[in-house]
Parts: structure tokens; C-alpha cells; sequence
């Protein structure tokens, strides 16, 4: 009975024992809740794949729904031409360059150029002589003593891009003085041209003489603005004094009586010096007004005339082309005080230039 007593204790000794034993083993963890099989890096090299949740889905409402209704001012990169009446548009007096005494150097300095019969459409290739003396151009195209007699001549003083604003504008002012000093006859003049454009231009060419005409050149045939009335004795053509028809130019400036019709009439106007003022209307055509240093007002000499036979070449002529100079055939004699001026009223006192044409 003791030894199965004693037997009975040994068995609930080493139960006990074992028991202890399994008490020290872990516990089964639900899946659920198992740890992560491998810690975080600390390597950003990836952005996250979504947006955070809270990241705005809206442009900020603030924010300015139109863009600004001006553009903003640019600096100008070249002049403009606003042509206002009374802009001097081109000053020529001749008395910034010295002496000059050929006919290079004079039109480098001056910017002319000279036209040619196969580049520009010329009546004819050039052949006077210029210089500069005592502040005047001094111009050359006979020599009775050589037996030469020089041909029409033409340079370009300004070109049509210069004039492009002002034969838009319209209406514009051209005035020089001319002397003359000797010619092969009674009928040779220097004269400038409007609205050149080689074969095609307005001109009124004063003779040695004392008659003119006011006309248009259109491919080789000349067209005349004005027409001889005795109502208004304004036609600048006539040779002689027609109580029917009017007074010639030699009667209205210098009170000459003589008709003009032989080389005798070179006296009338040898040395005289003659200002000639030509109001170029867009509307009507080339208003003439002449005078002499003598005379206190000007004289209008020619007006043109809507039943004269130029009135539809003005139409074909008139805004296109430059300012040109012609020397009519064999005659000497001197320019001088070439102005050129906006609108059709008395020369600006200041004759500084301030047109800037657009290029």
C-alpha cells in the first residue's frame, strides 16, 4: 500500500513537471493580425503611385478667369511719318558743302542719281555738268564755245519710298529759285519733277523765254492742265499778249509787251532770278505761282482746269513715284533753296526738316 502510494506521488510529481514544461512554448498567432515580414527602407526613389486623399480636386478659385485686354507697349523700332500741314518735308540750300566743282562729288554729297535711258526709263542719258558755288548748284549743259549742246537730263533727288506718305498724304508744296545764264535758244528751262516715275511725271518747266508749261508726261506724250481763257488768264503756254486769251509769264512778272517767238526772247529772263512755287492739290493738279526777288507777292501763273485736255492723265500720274530734277537741253544756269512742305499754305518759317520716311 505504500509503495503504491509512493508510486502514486512520483506520477502526479513528473505530470506536474511537464506540464510546466509546454507552458513555455508560443502561442499560435492569427494570420490576421502577423507582423510584417520586412522592414520599411528609408530609400525614396519611387513617388507613390496615387495622390494623397486630401490633395485639392479644384483650381483655386481666386485665380484670374481672363487674360489682361491690353498688350503691353513695345519701344518703336523706326520712325514714323505723321505728316501734319506745314511739315517741312525736304530742305535743299546748297551752302553745307563748300565748293565743289564736279559733278561726282556733287551728286554723292547732294544723294542724287542719275537716270539712264535703259535703267529707268529716261527721255534721255544724261549729260550736264554740276557743281556747287557760292551756295547755290551751279548747272552746266552748254558750251557754244566747244561747239556742245547738252540733252535732256534726269536725276532721282527723291525716291518713291520717301515719298510714299506724302503722295498719300495728297497735298503738298514744292518751291525752288532757278537763274538762268545762257542757252541754245529761247525755249531751254531747269525745272523739277513730281510724281516721277521714269517715263511718266508732272512738270512745269519754265522757259529762258517767258512762257511755260504745266503738264504731264505720260509715256511720251505730254498732257496740258491748263487751258487759255481770258476769264482767268491762268494759262502759263501763252508766247504772246492775246486780249482775247490772256498775258504770257514775261508780261505778268516783268511787264514785257514783246512776243515771244525767236532766240531774241533769251534776253527776257537771262540773269533774272525767278522763285517758282508749285501747290501740288491731289484733287485738282499743279497750282502754279511765280515771282522775282523784286516782286513782294507771289503771282499765280497757271491753274489747272477740269475741261482741259490733262485732266484724266493727272488722274493716271498723280501719287505714285519721287521727287526728280531735269535740266531741259542745253542751258546754264543755277537752283537753289529747294523746299518741299505738307499741305498747300506759305512756306514754314523753320525749314528744319522733321519728316522720317518708314523704310
Amino acid at each position: 500500500m505504500k509503495k503504491l502510494l509512493v508510486l502514486f506521488l512520483m506520477l502526479t510529481i513528473l505530470s506536474t513537471i511537464l506540464i510546466a514544461c509546454d507552458s513555455t512554448t508560443t502561442p499560435d498567432v492569427p494570420s490576421d493580425t502577423e507582423a510584417p515580414t520586412a522592414a520599411p527602407t528609408d530609400d525614396p526613389s519611387e513617388a507613390p503611385t496615387e495622390a494623397p486623399t486630401e490633395a485639392p480636386t479644384e483650381a483655386p478659385t481666386e485665380a484670374p478667369t481672363e487674360a489682361p485686354t491690353e498688350e503691353p507697349t513695345e519701344p518703336e523700332t523706326q520712325p514714323t511719318a505723321e505728316i501734319t500741314d506745314g511739315m517741312m518735308l525736304y530742305y535743299e540750300d546748297f551752302s553745307s558743302y563748300g565748293e565743289i566743282d564736279n559733278l561726282n562729288d556733287t551728286l554723292t554729297e547732294l544723294g542724287w542719281v542719275i537716270q539712264t535711258v535703259a535703267d529707268d526709263y529716261a527721255y534721255s542719258d544724261w549729260t550736264a555738268d554740276l557743281a556747287i558755288k557760292d551756295g547755290a548748284l551751279l548747272v552746266t549743259n552748254y558750251r557754244p564755245e566747244e561747239g556742245f549742246k547738252g540733252k535732256d537730263s534726269y536725276a532721282l533727288m527723291l525716291t518713291e519710298e520717301y515719298m510714299e506718305a506724302i503722295n498719300k498724304y495728297g497735298d503738298y508744296t514744292l518751291q525752288y529759285d532757278v537763274t538762268y545764264f545762257d542757252a541754245s535758244n529761247y525755249k531751254r528751262y531747269i525745272c523739277l519733277l513730281t510724281d516721277y516715275y521714269g517715263d511718266t511725271y508732272n512738270s512745269y518747266h519754265f522757259r529762258i523765254g517767258g512762257y511755260a508749261n504745266n503738264q504731264g508726261h505720260v509715256y511720251g506724250k505730254w498732257a496740258t492742265y491748263d487751258v487759255k481763257d481770258i476769264a482767268q488768264d491762268l494759262a502759263c503756254n501763252l508766247t504772246e499778249n492775246d486780249p482775247a486769251v490772256g498775258t504770257t509769264i514775261a508780261k505778268k512778272l516783268l511787264n514785257i509787251d514783246t512776243p515771244i517767238k525767236d532766240d531774241s526772247a533769251i534776253d527776257n529772263f537771262r540773269n533774272v532770278t525767278v522763285t517758282i512755287r508749285i501747290q501740288h492739290d491731289y484733287d485738282l493738279g499743279n497750282i502754279i505761282y511765280m515771282k522775282t526777288a523784286d516782286m513782294p507777292e507771289f503771282v499765280c501763273v497757271s491753274m489747272p482746269r477740269g475741261d482741259s485736255t490733262g485732266t484724266v492723265e493727272w488722274d493716271n500720274v498723280v501719287g505714285v513715284g519721287g521727287l526728280a530734277f531735269k535740266v531741259g537741253a542745253a542751258i546754264n544756269g543755277t537752283m537753289d533753296n529747294i523746299a518741299l512742305w505738307a499741305g498747300l499754305g506759305e512756306m514754314p518759317e523753320d525749314t528744319t526738316v522733321t519728316y522720317s520716311p518708314v523704310n
